[in-house]
């Protein structure tokens, strides 16, 4: 189990979660918020929302409902191939947002 906040966008911020936790990563889905692109919800930071890992998505609903929350959107999963790093039957893109420090 992980969870971070996307503040650096989905892209880069899942790289950072899947090489943290030896996992590879595989993305089915990326909801994009009215009037945004799917450039915008994959590479965009500050998007103050949180990428969360679990080993059942079943129970992280069930949990989230019992609280009286909005459960979260699955958006795909965590292998055990720790270099796979795929969005739908491609690779995941490199992106995100970069700080010059």
């Amino acid at each position: 189990t992980a969870m971070l906040d996307l503040s650096d966008g989905l892209l880069l911020d899942l790289r950072r979660l899947a090489e943290a936790s030896g996992v590879g990563v595989v993305v089915d889905d990326v909801p994009v918020a009215p009037g945004a692109t799917r450039e915008d919800a994959l590479g965009g930071g500050e998007d103050y929302q949180l990428l969360l890992a679990a080993p059942s998505a079943a129970a992280v609903h069930a949990a989230f409902e019992d609280a009286g929350l909005t459960p979260p959107a699955v958006i795909g999963r965590c292998t055990a191939d720790p270099t796979e790093r795929r969005l739908g039957t491609g690779p995941l893109p490199e992106g995100g947002w970069e700080h010059d420090w």
